[in-house]
């Protein structure tokens, strides 16, 4: 089976007030969803947020963007485990579109003066010949200094940023469009694509890093990132290591 074409694909929002996690409700629920459409989990607070990494996501009421995207895709569908680079690229380029400058800790953490303003949960199942994939979008919109202040890491939102409220309706709204379109491009031609434009918004290139990937901790030179999306360590032995999937957790 195919990838279907654009003019089939469009969002179908479940809203709540408060809700202990879009992911988690995504996941429990992604069975009853239109299969045609891509399902758009939203909520005002969460209660039990979830970032990357096992981490908990701070999610106070009527602060933010908590949402999750589902969508289902034939298994073979060309670096799907991209896709959350690709969110977090679309991300940058729809603020960079409202005069905010922000970067890409990769993979998929969304930064403004290397604060972290916002971030991409990927999960993927496999069910037949598909392939179930949940992408969960946080977004620090509205929030103040003392809230920030008890995420526990540099942290930031576009309130403090640019000195205005937002309107978070119309930023997911704006969000959900461009992300259509990439992910209709993505589908037909895979990362590729969005490769070079990645880059362009990806920080710490060239810079020392540590990084965590399952057990093993790495020290190194932050070269790129592949075309498929693995970043690549040049090591203190000048080896090359190149990681699906990795914690940057010190510089």
């Amino acid at each position: 089976m195919g990838i279907r074409k654009k003019k089939m694909w469009e969002f179908e929002d479940f809203y709540f007030e408060t809700i202990p996690s879009t992911q988690d409700w995504a996941k429990e629920n992604f069975s009853s969803f239109a299969k045609d459409k891509i399902s758009c989990v939203i909520a005002e607070e969460q209660t039990k947020g979830r970032g990357s990494f096992q981490k908990s996501w701070f999610s106070p009421k009527d602060q933010n963007i908590y949402a999750t995207f589902y969508l289902q895709v034939p298994k073979n569908t060309k670096d799907i485990t991209s896709l959350g680079l690709v969110l977090s690229l679309t991300v940058c380029k729809t603020l960079q579109k409202e005069h905010v400058s922000a970067k890409i800790k990769w993979p998929n953490d969304i930064q403004v003066q290397r604060k972290k303003m916002g971030g991409i949960l990927m999960e993927i199942s496999q069910r037949e010949d598909f392939l179930d994939v949940f992408l969960g979008i946080g977004i620090n919109v509205n929030m103040e200094k003392e809230l920030l202040e008890r995420i526990g890491q540099p942290a930031t939102s576009l309130f403090i940023e640019t000195g205005h409220l937002w309107d978070k309706s119309k930023l997911l709204k704006e969000l959900k469009k461009a992300f259509l379109e990439d992910f209709i491009w993505f589908c037909e031609k895979g990362f590729a694509p969005f490769h070079k434009s990645y880059l362009s918004f990806l920080n710490y290139q060239k810079e020392k890093i540590t990084c965590k990937s399952g057990n093993q901790t790495y020290q190194g030179i932050l070269q790129t990132v592949t075309p498929e999306g693995k970043l690549v360590l040049e090591l203190e032995n000048g080896s090359k290591k190149e990681l699906l999937s990795a914690e940057i957790f010190s510089f």
